[in-house]
């Protein structure tokens, strides 16, 4: 919930006019992992860092050895990408999150003979840590990590995105999809997006479940209105 911000409001349904111009596509993949889901979303059979799907994508990723394993290394490779070391919230804040206990007592060399990340599965078998995140006393959350995230709305709407862009928004971030959705929305930006891929997370805990079924309806509601055809996908 939350009063809407009347002048991003008056932003975000200004992007409704897609198609006019050539468009640049541009990829928000929130909750990056290994980046796995990065190549999956090229939507083709292999992934090429010479032949992206995408002019240009920004991946959120919060857990320090994921970025120093992986993301440094295609950030490195694929100019097409930028890393943003950071979970994605409502508001910037400071908090706490935690890797996935299955997974911190391995060696790099294990982790990454275990979790190559070549596969476009995307799943609990070939995505490391797949369960760190925000929620303490979860059953596989384990060494706390101090970290700053980002307010999602408002880094949105300071970045060199124009209207006439066609924007792709992957949401995987256990849990935090209502503190990120449910901001958006407040701020009006529902319209700016093509394409939505959620991942709810409503088995974790009552209360998150609660909370997916409201922002997963009010997406949809919201998406409706938009002179736009907007798909929401399930991730």
């Amino acid at each position: 919930g939350g009063k809407p911000n009347e002048e991003y409001a008056a932003l975000g349904w200004q992007w409704q006019d897609k198609g006019s111009a050539p468009n640049r596509k541009i990829l928000l993949d929130l909750g990056a992992n290994c980046g796995n889901s990065y190549k999956k979303l090229q939507h083709k059979a292999k992934y090429s860092p010479s032949k992206r799907t995408y002019d240009i994508s920004y991946l959120f990723e919060w857990n320090p050895r994921i970025i120093r394993l992986y993301l440094n290394r295609l950030a490195a490779a694929d100019k097409g990408v930028v890393l943003i070391p950071h979970p994605a919230w409502g508001v910037d804040k400071k908090m706490t999150f935690y890797t996935d206990k299955r997974d911190e007592s391995k060696s790099d060399e294990a982790y990454l003979k275990q979790y190559p990340c070549t596969s476009l599965k995307v799943n609990t078998f070939n995505s490391p840590e797949d369960s760190g995140g925000m929620l303490k006393g979860y059953g596989r959350s384990g060494e706390a990590v101090e970290v700053d995230a980002i307010g999602f709305p408002g880094w949105f709407v300071k970045q060199d995105i124009k209207p006439e862009d066609l924007v792709f928004l992957k949401v995987d971030i256990e849990g935090a999809e209502c503190s990120v959705l449910d901001a958006w929305m407040d701020m009006g930006l529902t319209c700016s997006i093509q394409e939505y891929y959620v991942e709810w997370h409503d088995v974790f805990t009552p209360e998150i479940r609660k909370c997916a079924t409201a922002t997963r309806n009010r997406l949809k509601a919201e998406a409706e209105k938009c002179k736009h055809k907007i798909t929401i996908e399930v991730w």
